[in-house]
């Protein structure tokens, strides 16, 4: 399957004369994923803007069981709800400043993650945590590590028509790291 996603403004300046009304294309992202063998998937994206061109997936997956499936290569590791979310299902243009106090939303290494029971979610990665830096100019090998466990409360509890998510994080960065 493919995926696409644009992200355009348009300002408009009243009295004209203060400034010109622009167009302008903040970013736009294009990618591909694929299965194979049912239990195998990839997927690569790029986006483009005027600050360059980068990568923001590229993953392999292993997913022969849903309470166990794992993430190597780059990804967005789950911090909170918001960052495990697709931007195209977020309610405002861009994410809360509390989300960019995390770091780095996209990094690169091993994921374990899965659903053990309806209604449960965790996640367990082991991370560059620098982001998408060059590793080639790297300082230090220290990793980081982190645990997100997240229950939704209605589904455990058979609430139909309500979502109660309930959840944590915890992240160790090691000494050294290059995180916030």
């Amino acid at each position: 399957s493919s995926n696409g996603c644009v992200q355009a403004d348009y300002c408009h300046f009243s009295p004209a004369a203060s400034a010109a009304d622009t167009f302008s294309l903040r970013r736009a992202r294009l990618g591909g994923a694929v299965t194979f063998y049912k239990d195998f998937a990839a997927r690569v994206e790029g986006e483009y803007s005027a600050a360059g061109t980068s990568l923001t997936y590229g993953y392999f997956d292993i997913n022969k069981f849903k309470q166990a499936k794992l993430r190597v290569g780059q990804f967005k590791p789950f911090y909170g709800l918001e960052r495990s979310m697709s931007t195209n299902f977020l309610d405002f243009q861009e994410r809360s400043m509390g989300d960019a106090l995390l770091g780095s939303t996209f990094d690169r290494g091993v994921m374990l993650h899965g659903a053990p029971v309806a209604g449960m979610y965790y996640s367990l990665a082991y991370i560059n945590g620098s982001g998408t830096v060059d590793e080639n100019n790297a300082h230090n090998d220290n990793k980081d590590a982190t645990v997100r466990v997240v229950g939704n409360l209605a589904e455990l509890a058979e609430w139909k028509n309500a979502v109660v998510h309930v959840g944590g994080w915890y992240g160790r960065e090691q000494e050294g790291s290059r995180r916030l």
